[in-house]
């Protein structure tokens, strides 16, 4: 189809210009015709478009409603189909569509044309490797899957915490007969899905047999993504792939997927197939600079959108200001609805009244980035969803696999990670716009130009084990699947006896010479290093314990600016102290307020709390326990002879902000650590067992009654889905 004629038929449908219908889809049903006869992909996806567009205007064509379903039957867009209009043929090729069985409380579900395919595959015992476009449908296939009662054992590998809770809930939904997993300290039973990060993926022991293993998201498997996560990420692949029978790799379009080793048998299947149609509207600005942007802004949230918006901005801190924009400028932002004011009530208690997301929230938006505490949110997402938030100003941690429902999206910045966009990561972005059934059209408005350029190669190094893998990463590999340049960089690592190849093993994704440069230091100075590890409380370090180590931690991998929400060692041992007295986070950003404040540092209220956050969501939740275990296994090796103590329990006590093991995890289910630790006495009562699966029976039997406000909307929520 030539563009010139594709252009004309989508601005006749986007204009609503429908005064010969027979004649305008038969025009589009000739180059679908032609497309698929000659092969034409390009063209094939353009005359799909416009049949999504003339879905979006059924009434207007409702006088060639036969023709209009034949058109959308032979574009495979069955979902889009009424099954009691159809004639007997098509109805049989309707119902062909259908999974064999339908996740619960789905009987109606029918599957587009290509994840029918997709489906068949996996269900014939297939692996498949699908990249497809965020409307295609890709996890709806995951929750067939489970549904079919087929797989026994299944191992989902999301690269967040954020997507554990959400693929967790969409799935307890699906299945009556797995128990859904998230955490390794929970009891496997006989049928079990396991949904999990990368990082506990590594530590789950004793699954009997693994039928199928999910990778969501498997474009991050090439190492310049996540940097060490990525590592992680191939190390778990690695181990769960000598154990599956099958494997489903899913995520966005990429350009081409590196050859793989030949024993790994499996269907590539890149599709194009969208679901929805998308306008993409360049933003003109009248002057350069941020105040000009900012106008364009708000004019066009004002003057154009009055449906679910979602703000794509670069970082948490451009994420803070654009929200503080639209607030102030913006008159149509202000909401009624109580679950919202209350939301900010409840957010200027427990953190700090000064908070943009305070304000910001009073105006009917919310924020979404890394740093925003999980339960709020996930609370904010749905909120989003359903429409009690008009707008969600986000970073690119909601790109990332998290379901919304948006009609717009404005890209405000055209940078990430301080990078120009790239195509892979605009397309995702765009994907966002529009959902199936809710907006057949969504809308992109973009400030700058549209990314050009190729999509992405994606690579799977600790299969293919390229000149610039990672020595630890190798380590992770098989001897019989070891190239010979691969065994040729491992030889410093193997021949060297300062470590023992299995401590090297047990500090996953981090550097092997990082390590040795570690254990070289402690074994120049061996008597100092046991003595400074040797805390006389483990779990109660003073801060000439406690200071040391986390000195010796900042030196080998001093953190980016504000990374772990710590300037200086100094600080982060000052941070970790007061945690351990008591986690209260409206505390620790007044004592940092007031900390800058005496030293006379410019640091906004925004600021610091965002710098709280960091050290509360990354250093003391996961970078800091991470790095006081390589420390730990470190010294336990080299400084054997010397008797050094043991802090691995207090990396796990700070993991879990030094709370009862199970009231941390419940965070991951939607209930926050300040909501769960005023239930604690129901959750976790003294001399009960202190397992995660007995505290989520509590959770599910707790009456809404033992909370008040915006904390009883949390709660509702935790216990929805469990």
């Amino acid at each position: 189809m030539r563009q010139s004629e594709y252009r004309a038929l989508r601005n006749r449908l986007r204009a609503g210009i429908i005064e010969e219908p027979f004649d305008l889809l038969g025009r589009i049903a000739g180059h679908y015709a032609r497309a698929d006869d000659e092969g034409d992909r390009n063209g094939r996806l353009l005359a799909r478009e416009l049949v999504i567009r003339c879905v979006e205007r059924t009434e207007d064509l409702r006088e060639v409603k036969e023709l209009l379903d034949a058109l959308v039957a032979r574009a495979g867009l069955f979902p889009y189909l009424d099954a009691e209009s159809l004639g007997f043929a098509d109805r049989l090729v309707y119902e062909s569509h259908r999974p064999l069985v339908p996740p619960a409380g789905r009987d109606a579900m029918v599957f587009h044309e290509a994840q029918a395919e997709v489906y068949a595959r996996l269900m014939d015992g297939g692996s498949v490797v699908l990249s497809a476009p965020t409307s295609f449908g890709k996890s709806v296939i995951v929750d067939t899957l489970v549904a079919s009662g087929r797989f026994t054992n299944i191992v989902i590998i999301v690269p967040t915490i954020a997507l554990i809770d959400e693929v967790r809930r969409r799935l307890t939904r699906a299945s009556v007969v797995h128990k859904i997993i998230t955490h390794p300290s929970q009891t496997i039973t006989s049928r079990n899905v396991f949904v999990l990060t990368q990082e506990r993926a590594l530590e789950l022991q004793g699954v009997p047999r693994l039928d199928l293993l999910v990778v969501d998201e498997f474009y991050k498997l090439n190492l310049d993504q996540d940097g060490d996560r990525s590592v992680l990420l191939n190390q778990a692949v690695y181990r769960l792939l000598r154990q599956a029978k099958q494997f489903y790799l899913l995520g966005p379009n990429i350009r081409s997927l590196a050859e793989l080793p030949a024993r790994f048998r499996f269907y590539n299947l890149p599709s194009d197939d969208i679901t929805v149609a998308v306008d993409v509207n360049r933003v003109e600005l009248s002057a350069r600079g941020d105040a000009a942007k900012e106008a364009a802004l708000v004019e066009l949230l004002r003057d154009n959108l009055s449906e679910q918006t979602l703000v794509y901005c670069s970082n948490p801190a451009r994420a803070t200001r654009v929200a503080q924009v639209i607030a102030s400028t913006l008159e149509s932002a202000g909401t009624q609805d109580a679950s919202v004011v209350a939301a900010a009530d409840w957010v200027a208690d427990t953190y700090h009244p000064s908070w943009t997301l305070t304000t910001a929230l009073r105006s009917g938006i919310g924020i979404h980035h890394g740093r925003i505490p999980r339960a709020l949110a996930h609370w904010m997402v749905s909120a989003f969803n359903d429409g009690t938030l008009r707008f969600l100003v986000c970073t690119q941690t909601l790109i990332e696999g998290v379901n919304t429902s948006a009609k717009d999206v404005v890209v405000y910045d055209g940078i990430r990670n301080r990078a120009t966009l790239d195509l892979f990561t605009y397309r995702n972005i765009q994907g966002r716009s529009g959902r199936m059934f809710r907006h057949f059209v969504g809308r992109v408005w973009l400030f700058g130009r549209e990314p050009t350029g190729e999509l992405m190669d994606v690579d799977i190094p600790v299969l293919t084990q390229p000149d610039d893998t990672p020595e630890g990463l190798l380590l992770e590999v098989d001897e019989r699947d070891l190239t010979a340049n691969s065994r040729e960089k491992l030889s410093p690592y193997l021949d060297q006896d300062l470590v023992q190849l299995e401590t090297l093993k047990a500090n996953p994704g981090v550097a092997l010479d990082e390590q040795l440069a570690l254990a070289e230091r402690l074994s120049e100075q061996p008597r100092y290093w046991a003595a400074q590890l040797r805390w006389r409380r483990v779990l109660f370090p003073t801060w000439d314990e406690l200071a040391p180590i986390l000195e010796l931690m900042w030196e080998f991998w001093t953190p980016k600016r504000g990374a772990w929400g710590a300037g200086s060692p100094q600080q982060l041992t000052l941070l970790i102290r007061r945690l351990r007295k008591q986690y209260d986070p409206a505390a620790l950003i007044e004592s940092q307020v007031q900390y800058h404040r005496q030293r006379g540092t410019e640091r906004t209220v925004d600021e610091i709390v965002l710098d709280v956050l960091s050290f509360l969501r990354s250093g003391a939740n996961f970078v800091v326990p991470r790095y006081l275990r390589v420390i730990n296994t470190l010294a336990a090796d080299v400084l054997a002879a010397y008797t050094p103590g043991d802090i691995s329990p207090f990396a796990s006590a700070l993991e879990g902000y030094f709370l009862p093991a199970p009231l941390a995890a419940l965070d991951e289910y939607g209930l926050p650590p300040e909501v769960a630790l005023r239930l604690a006495d129901r959750l976790a009562p003294e001399g009960a067992a202190d397992g995660l699966d007995e505290t989520l029976d509590r959770l599910r039997g707790l009456p809404l009654g033992a909370v008040r406000g915006f904390e009883r909307v949390l709660l509702r929520e935790a216990q929805q889905d469990l």
